[in-house]
């Protein structure tokens, strides 16, 4: 069954994801305690990455 909208297509959702923060880090709009409460949301859902790994993951990713 096809996706009926963007919002319910995960790729739509990670280039949104992605584009969110490149721009709120390009504008400095992540403060310290927004990244820790990313990082702190992110292992609750279960994942184990800090919010450093994944800022150094897309820069890795972007230069290729």
């Amino acid at each position: 069954m096809p996706n009926t909208s963007d919002w319910d297509n995960a790729d739509f959702l990670m280039d949104l994801g992605i584009a969110l923060f490149t721009a709120a880090q390009a504008n400095k709009a992540l403060p310290v305690p927004v990244k820790e409460a990313v990082e702190a949301y992110l292992k609750e859902r279960g994942w184990n990455t800090s919010f450093d790994a994944v800022r150094f993951s897309f820069l890795l990713w972007n230069q290729t």
